[in-house]
Order: C-alpha cells, then structure tokens, then sequence
C-alpha cells in the first residue's frame, strides 16, 4: 500500500504540462485555484485507472487521435491565455471554478499522461492483491503532491513582486503552448490525406 501511495507522489513529480500550470496557476491565483486543479486532476487520474481496472489495455487509435486534438488544442490555448495574462492576482472569492474543469480536462486529454497511467495499471490489474485499493492511493499520492506543490507555491507567491508573478506565468505558459503545438504538429504528421 506505502508502494502505491508513493508511486503517485512519484509520478506526479515529473515535470510536463501538468505540473507547469499547477505551478503557474497556484503563482497568478492563489492556493484555492490551484487545490482544485489538482483535484480536477485526481478525478481523471482516477477515471483512467478505473477503465484499466475494467479491462481498457490500450486506446482505440480513432480515440486516441481525438484526445491528441483535444489535448493539443487545450495546451495551445492555455499556454496563450498565460502568455497574455494582465494581472497576476486572485479571483473574486476563493473559489476560482474554471480551475477545476480544467485539472480534469488537461488529465483526461494528456496523451503522454494517459499511456503512463495505462500502463501503471495495467501491472496493478496484471498482478494479484487489492488492486481497487492500490488504484485508489496511486491517485491520493498524486494528488497529495499536487497540494503540496499548491500549498508551497502559493505561500511563496506573497513575497514575489507582481512583475515577476507575471513574467514566471509568461514563462510556464510558453513552456505550455510548446507542449500543446507539438502534439497538434505530431497529429498532423500522422493523418494521412486519401488520394482522389
């Protein structure tokens, strides 16, 4: 159970898009905005791994394809609107909801993230024991990290100059549109147009 638990944290580590506008968000909005981007995250993770539990192995290539556009598509517009963002100051109220549809989004259409954690559980399923139960702490580690990443970045945000909140969100946010137009340009690449 500890292995589990600690894959997740593990997991969540790796730097990819995920983590880059986990980062930025909890920098420009505070704690709350980025608490529920990582809980947006969970859900997906942990849909994900409930259809490996039900015996998804592998993507159909037609849905792969969809969530590839859907995935670069949402990278590309979320690294422009970090890229043009004004002001990096929270939300009215607490509770900023577009964070939380987006974490979900972002973790549903990843395709790096959707074949690691295919293939994470896809070794639970393969292997004996409680495989619900595993399933279920690999998702709670990653979304621990995440909230603690949330936690620590946002704590640290009061001591940043607004300008460099602005130009770190600017950064993350380019880093995130490279992520997305590679994936749209990777796409491209491997439709093929039929001959007339």
């Amino acid at each position: 159970m500890t292995y589990s638990l600690l894959l997740g944290f593990s997991l969540a580590a790796l730097p990819g898009p995920m983590l880059f506008e986990l980062v930025r968000r909890s920098l420009t909005k505070g704690f709350f905005s980025g608490m529920l981007f990582s809980l947006g995250r969970f859900l997906a993770i942990f849909i994900i791994l409930l259809f490996v539990f039900f015996g998804l192995s592998r993507l159909p290539p037609e849905l792969d394809t969809i969530l590839l556009m859907i995935g670069g598509i949402v990278l590309t517009a979320v690294g422009i609107h970090a890229v043009i963002i004004k002001k990096a100051s929270r939300p009215k109220g607490l509770w900023d909801m577009s964070s939380l549809p987006l974490g979900f989004t972002m973790g549903l259409t990843s395709p790096v993230a959707l074949a690691v954690w295919i293939s994470i559980g896809s070794s639970f399923v393969a292997r004996s024991g409680m495989v619900l139960i595993d399933i279920i702490l690999v998702s709670i580690g990653y979304l621990l990290f995440f909230l603690a990443i949330a936690l620590l970045v946002s704590r640290t945000r009061k001591r940043i100059p607004e300008r460099f909140l602005l130009l770190a969100s600017r950064v993350f946010g380019l880093v995130i549109f490279i992520y997305g137009l590679a994936i749209l340009i990777e796409l491209l690449t491997t439709i093929t147009i039929p001959k007339l």
